[in-house]
């Protein structure tokens, strides 16, 4: 099975915000920080359409870019961020400790701040 990485679906939303709202892409992550609804501007169907069935490159644990696009498009994450959220849900765990206050926009996960 060919493979995607997880900076391509970052690329993509990247793209995606510069033709939309003409957001720089080196200012992307940091305006989706300080604006997490601005991910679901973005359409995803021509990514599940192209790769939806495509493993994507991360650690040892397989995902298909359907599941991670819709954990990025639930909760208004970033791809790194979905794949934590993921993660989470495949074992089960339910306690992340992080200062990263995009994890507060998902339900079932209690937060502790360090």
């Amino acid at each position: 099975m060919r493979e995607l990485k997880l900076e391509g679906i970052l690329n993509y939303v990247k793209s995606e915000l510069f033709k939309l709202r003409g957001i720089k892409p080196h200012r992307v992550v940091q305006e989706i920080k300080r604006e997490p609804s601005l991910i679901r501007l973005v359409n995803f169907d021509a990514v599940i359409k192209l790769f939806g069935n495509l493993r994507v490159d991360v650690l040892p644990v397989e995902y298909k870019c359907k599941e991670l696009v819709e954990v990025i498009s639930e909760y208004s994450l970033l791809p790194n961020d979905a794949l934590h959220v993921a993660t989470m849900k495949r074992y089960g765990i339910t306690d992340i400790a992080t200062n990263d206050p995009d994890f507060e926009r998902v339900g079932g996960i209690k937060v502790w701040k360090p």
